[in-house]
């Protein structure tokens, strides 16, 4: 069996999939799959045409780009004990797997050792370990944080973070309006602040429950963000978000009322320009990012 897989998504990156997926082709023990997410340039026929060893999975009637799916629908066909999840704008090395197969250890996860906002999302984890923690969270919408918290999930379960070296992984520069032309945020510094408010909301939320937050609470806490996040940059007070973890009910004899647990959560600014607040937004290196 094949020790690796790569899965790349694709959608409007026609051109930057010429540039990488030869590359990916052609690396020795590994397999490859394309997620044609609805691409209106058809990237899956082109591929099946140029590379036919390359797996395509084709996910119709998708206008948005939705990145955590993407990644979950490639992961549905994996076999080979590891995975390395990447995009069509970054070019390997043709020695990647040369260089990092002999690193691949249990209860590990694989970036870049220095990874900058063009190669963050370029992770390699176990099939095991990503089903552990149930892949990726797909209520992250628009652009940005998915792979943050991916990659947060993957080390509160135990798996260990490592690095590779940088210089073995490229990101073909581009400018926002294609990284942003099939979301709904146009703005990437406003998407990616509230996709990471909801993380922290989320991460407390986990931590409170000592375990995976169910769906509707993730729901509320995601809806919180995207809205409270908008009201910041409006100008417009705060709103705080009250979840209930857990009611107790005491109806006796001597008392009649509950006891509720629940978590509490505001999200102000810091300071105005809140853009520059983001990591990566020169594109400079955050080693230290979750």
């Amino acid at each position: 069996m094949e020790l690796l897989t790569f899965i790349v998504g694709c959608k409007g990156r026609l051109d930057h999939l010429k540039q990488t997926l030869p590359i990916l082709a052609q690396f020795p023990n590994t397999r490859c799959i394309v997620v044609d997410f609805d691409c209106p340039e058809k990237c899956g026929d082109w591929v099946e045409h140029t590379l036919p060893k390359v797996q395509v999975i084709r996910v119709p009637n998708r206008p948005r780009w939705l990145h955590a799916e993407v990644r979950n629908k490639g992961m549905q066909a994996v076999e080979t004990p590891w995975v390395c999840f990447t995009d069509a704008d970054i070019r390997f090395d043709p020695k990647f797997v040369e260089v990092v197969a002999p690193l691949l250890r249990p209860r590990s996860f694989f970036c870049a050792a220095q990874y900058d906002i063009g190669t963050a999302g370029t992770i390699i984890c176990s099939r095991e370990d990503f089903h552990m923690v149930e892949g990726y969270d797909e209520m992250f919408q628009d652009w940005g944080f998915e792979d943050a918290d991916f990659r947060y999930r993957l080390d509160l379960a135990g798996a260990r973070k490592a690095g590779f070296p940088d210089q073995l992984v490229e990101h073909i520069d581009h400018d926002n309006s294609i990284r942003v032309q099939f979301h709904d945020a146009k703005e990437p510094i406003r998407s990616w602040a509230a996709n990471k408010a909801y993380a922290l909301v989320k991460w407390n939320l986990m931590a409170a429950v000592k375990g995976p937050v169910s769906k509707s609470l993730r729901s509320k806490a995601y809806r919180w963000a995207v809205e409270e996040t908008a009201r910041v940059y409006q100008g417009k007070p705060p709103r705080e978000l009250k979840l209930v973890l857990e009611r107790y009910e005491l109806d006796d004899e001597k008392c009649h009322f509950q006891v509720g647990r629940a978590l509490l959560f505001t999200l102000e600014p810091l300071q105005a320009g809140n853009e520059q607040l983001m990591p990566g937004a020169n594109n400079k290196p955050v080693a230290n990012a979750p």
